[in-house]
């Protein structure tokens, strides 16, 4: 239950939250529609974050992606730290 449940629901208030604090603090100076859709590309690239940084996503579900190769090379550079490791 934990990780086909709560792990998710969590990503995803992660995700509602920073949503709509990016749209926040876009909304003035890029106005409402720009804003909008800022705030949703952000979020959706924080929920996909979260996936992988709960463990919810894993590397067999990444392997369906097109470009799974290269997002599991990204993903084991910020695990091992970065280059300043």
């Amino acid at each position: 239950m934990k990780t086909i449940f709560l792990k998710p629901l969590g990503s995803a208030f992660g995700m509602a939250i920073v949503a709509r604090l990016s749209y926040n603090l876009l909304r003035s100076p890029l106005g409402g529609s720009i804003a909008t859709l800022s705030a949703v590309a952000v979020g959706g690239l924080v929920y996909f974050i979260l996936l992988i940084a709960t463990g919810t996503l894993t590397e067999e579900d990444l392997s369906y992606l097109t470009k799974s190769k290269k997002i599991k090379k990204i993903i084991n550079k910020f695990k091992k730290g970065g280059p300043h490791e």
